[in-house]
């Protein structure tokens, strides 16, 4: 379905099934070359805690520094402020402006002139800013349709929500993240829970037949406790309570736990009334 294939498939028909099988070109994915920043971050940061001795952490940074320099000499379009696919053969930015292009925000590979940038296209009703949150395709882009999953214009759980959402919290952007998570809950929730990668951005329908056994669930279900529930698991077995979306007009009170981490008993309570409350048992001693 996907239009962002469009400018890497010769005989191209939008709403083809069969669209992955007949492309012609691999192209250069701004995601995932960030996605793969983000690992080599992620096996630097993991071999300081384990202290694996075997891993070449100064390669890994110097190829990183590379690639982050490649990513931002080959895949930022200035003019347009955004991050773009490109063409190997000619190293051509692809015209389409989909929602990888804000994946350098997750990794943190865009400078803090280049994020504001991105935030106008995120938030212009024009482009990404719908009802729902972060399609997958920018609605001034011809073809587009919110109706057609995988890269039509629909809202994407995994590549749409989850990695912008991380990105808009890793550059301070809380408040229009607690937004989005928020108005992601709304959509899934719309007539009963439902567990599909892929909704209409303007009306919040599902594209799918509604299901909810299915992977989507815990993506969205990880937002909700690092950031409404506000538990985030941080280095030494602690944890950092930081809600961010308490959904003061949606309910009236939630509770969470009690669950196991590490050795503490945890629990999470919020109401409007009384507002929120921690309480964390270790060895017998409530904290």
């Amino acid at each position: 379905y996907s239009l962002r294939l469009k400018p890497y498939i010769e005989r191209f028909s939008r709403g083809d099934t069969e669209m992955m099988l007949k492309m012609d070109t691999p192209f250069i994915a701004v995601d995932y070359n960030s996605y793969l920043y983000a690992l080599r971050e992620r096996i630097i940061q993991a071999a300081g805690v384990v202290g694996a001795s075997d891993v070449d952490v100064d390669r890994l940074r110097d190829r990183n520094s590379k690639l982050k320099a490649a990513i931002n000499a080959h895949l930022w379009d200035e003019a347009d402020g955004f991050y773009y696919d490109a063409d190997p053969r000619d190293m051509k930015r692809s015209e389409i402006k989909c929602i990888a292009g804000f994946a350098p925000l997750y990794a943190g590979i865009a400078d803090n002139e280049q994020a504001e940038k991105l935030l106008g296209h995120l938030t212009n009703p024009s482009e990404f800013g719908t009802r729902y949150p972060c399609p997958s395709i920018s609605m001034d882009m011809p073809e587009v349709d919110p109706s057609l999953p995988t890269y039509g214009g629909d809202s994407i759980i995994t590549s749409g929500i989850w990695f912008t959402v991380e990105g808009l919290i890793r550059y301070g952007y809380d408040d229009l993240a607690a937004k989005y998570i928020l108005s992601a809950i709304e959509m899934v929730t719309k007539g009963g829970p439902n567990s599909a990668y892929s909704y209409n951005s303007v009306t919040g329908e599902c594209n799918l037949d509604r299901h909810t056994l299915a992977s989507q669930s815990v993506i969205l279900t990880d937002l909700i406790c690092k950031y409404i529930i506000g538990l985030n698991p941080i280095m030494g077995c602690g944890v950092e309570v930081k809600p961010l979306a308490l959904p003061f007009s949606t309910i009236e009170s939630f509770s969470f736990g009690p669950y196991r981490y590490h050795d503490k008993t945890i629990s999470v309570k919020w109401s409007k009334r009384s507002g929120y409350q921690l309480s964390a048992t270790m060895e017998n001693q409530q904290s």
